[in-house]
């Protein structure tokens, strides 16, 4: 009789729209990016009106304000990403720009109750609710063919595929040249991290890993001791970001994929060897480089708004950059030290 009170009231709360527990797994992930997609139609209407692979991408990360902020639509496509108007761009090829990059309405399409859930799900966020408990949002458990069980942050998953499908466009634009695909996710992690530990206001660079309240149910994750700016699920989010973003691309045409395809196919077949796959495919010192660029940028930004267009202006400091160069280094060594010594070949700490 209990048990059968439980079940009730669990789906009385879920028909309610309280609790959601289809949220907090890929699938549930899986399927609102597919009626998201579905319903969403191309901005780009003189030539189709469903809308592509990048289109359908850069309309969720848009979903989320901490993913489409001025900082990451610098990160994403360099100078581009600072003018709010492309007509303002004298001189340069438009045609670069995802026309949905500068219409906040372009989303407006797909029902409201999509865009709802789908923010829930990629908006990180963590509150203290206790001496030992910080609660997390935005958090996903991917369940791996094999019964084994993982978890990670999908708006950092999407920052990265959005980058990838950027990354032959971005590249060329960019004030301080930064790779976007790397920036986007692992590297805006450590540099938040690094900047924190540098400023005395968190310990640890990486970490923790967290758990969620009923693996086969979950519904609250949570973390026993301070989180950092880059926690476990934030990371392999951004990992699984970078190496899905990396595959796209080297891809030609992309309108043919499916967004909801490609994720799940990485989740079948490679998501278990992320940190192995992410050492194969950037070398330490590079990534120390990117980190410190990223850095740079993401310490000494000032918007300032011109006939809209937005200049970055950053600050000459030497004694600053020194500073700067070493946190970053820093939390570069304790990704590699946490994540990757264990993952891959015994000279990966090396460098």
């Amino acid at each position: 009789m209990k048990l059968f009170l439980q079940t009730t009231i669990l789906c009385f709360l879920m028909t309610a729209g309280l609790c959601h527990d289809e949220f907090y797994t890929l699938n549930g992930f899986l399927d609102w990016l597919g009626q998201f997609q579905s319903a969403y139609v191309s901005p780009n209407t003189a030539y189709r009106s469903r809308a592509s692979i990048r289109e359908v991408a850069h309309g969720i990360r848009s979903l989320v304000p901490q993913f489409d902020d001025l900082k990451h639509k610098y990160l994403l496509f360099g100078v581009y990403g600072l003018v709010t108007n492309p007509d303002h761009l004298v001189g340069a090829d438009k045609s670069a720009v995802p026309s949905n990059l500068y219409n906040a309405q372009t989303v407006s399409n797909v029902p409201e109750s999509i865009r709802k859930h789908l923010t829930q799900i990629m908006d990180f966020k963590i509150e203290k609710e206790g001496p030992r408990k910080y609660k997390a949002e935005g958090i996903t458990q991917v369940k791996y063919p094999d019964g084994t069980a993982d978890t990670i942050a999908a708006g950092y998953l999407v920052m990265g595929i959005c980058a990838g499908l950027e990354y032959n466009r971005a590249s060329n634009f960019n004030l301080e040249s930064i790779n976007n695909l790397v920036a986007t996710t692992i590297g805006e992690l450590l540099v938040a991290s690094a900047l924190r530990s540098r400023n005395g206001t968190q310990g640890n660079y990486v970490g923790p890993s967290g758990s969620w309240d009923d693996p086969n149910m979950p519904h609250e994750f949570t973390f026993k001791t301070p989180p950092t700016a880059a926690t476990d699920p934030q990371v392999k989010g951004a990992v699984d970001g970078f190496l899905i973003g990396k595959k796209l691309s080297k891809l030609g045409k992309r309108d043919g994929f499916s967004l909801p395809q490609v994720i799940r196919k990485y989740y079948q077949q490679e998501a278990k060897y992320r940190f192995y796959l992410f050492y194969q495919n950037i070398d330490r010192l590079d990534l120390e480089d990117e980190v410190y660029r990223c850095a740079r940028i993401c310490s000494r930004e000032e918007a300032c708004g011109t006939n809209g267009v937005y200049d970055l202006r950053i600050v000459d400091c030497q004694q600053d950059d020194e500073k700067l160069k070493r946190a970053a280094d820093t939390a570069v060594d304790r990704f590699y030290t946490r994540y990757l010594f264990w993952s891959a070949p015994l000279d990966v700490a090396k460098g």
